[in-house]
């Protein structure tokens, strides 16, 4: 029963408000974060694109630094469903499915007498998460989101900061 107050005070909010997201927006973003299980820090890209003032499409490719031997990078496909907080604040859910490759290099010099271990592997996974977005000038966005990867022996929360440059074709 409280989660569907909370929807509904959420919906009610984002109807009062008006709309920083338009139907057609389009924007490109680059994000920092970092995913805690592997201790990767991330380095990302991304386009987004509104199909309604509520709901958009957001590809993205994100890049794993190498750390302890373990790189990746993923290919998502997310969708945001856009609730306008204030007028210039609004909250997303965000679903989506992506592809992730992961190579690990692991170098066991002392253990093994300098025998090297490499791997390789593809995954195909699923994500939710939320992000707020601000929106600091008609074209320039800052962001925070947090996703939880569900991914076959990588799955993991993750967290990022986003600056996006918003423009309307």
């Amino acid at each position: 029963m409280k989660r569907l107050i909370v929807i509904l005070a959420m919906v009610l909010v984002a109807a009062g408000a008006s709309a920083q997201t338009k139907e057609g927006d389009s924007s490109f973003g680059a994000s920092l974060g970092y995913a805690f299980d592997t201790n990767n820090v991330t380095l990302g890209v991304d386009y987004r694109y509104n199909f309604t003032d509520e709901i958009r499409f957001a590809p993205s490719f994100t890049f794993f630094t190498k750390y302890d031997g373990l790189k990746s990078f993923n290919f998502d496909l997310d969708a945001h469903f856009v609730f306008q907080l204030y007028d210039k604040m609004s909250f997303y859910p965000i679903g989506g499915v992506g592809i992730s490759f992961w190579d690990y290099d692991y170098s066991y010099s002392k253990i093994l007498l300098g025998v090297k271990y490499d791997s390789h592997e593809t995954r195909l996974g699923a994500h939710l998460g939320m992000g707020l977005e601000y929106y600091a000038t008609k074209d320039l966005t800052f962001g925070l989101e947090g996703k939880y990867h569900m991914i076959d022996d990588f799955s993991q929360p993750m967290i990022a900061l986003r600056v996006g440059y918003r423009f309307d074709f």
